[in-house]
């Protein structure tokens, strides 16, 4: 995976909130996902628009202000992969998507 893509949601995925986060499932070959909290913070945010790794991180430094840095890169990394190995995320290799 291309860690200078932005990614975006695939389209097919059906997403149902949960009292602790979310359930994505891809009708096409049965995938299914777990997320946390964070996770569907992460998703909601590449649902409609392709973000980079930067700009996700961004977003949750905003929303998880307590956290160290490193450690949000690293688990915006680890949930990113994970997406893209189930299928759920496309990205977008394209110069007009990059954000600063």
């Amino acid at each position: 995976m291309d860690k200078s893509a932005a990614v975006l949601a695939i389209p097919r995925i059906s997403l149902r909130e949960e009292e602790d986060g979310a359930i994505l499932f891809d009708v096409e070959t049965n995938g299914l996902l777990i997320v946390n909290p964070v996770g569907l913070l992460i998703w909601k945010h590449i649902l409609t628009y392709p973000r980079t790794r930067k700009d996700i991180v961004i977003h949750l430094n905003k929303v998880c202000n307590e956290v160290p840095q490193e450690q949000v890169e690293a688990d915006v990394e680890a949930f990113l992969s994970e997406l893209h190995n189930k299928g759920f995320i496309q990205e977008i290799v394209n110069d007009k998507n990059k954000h600063g």
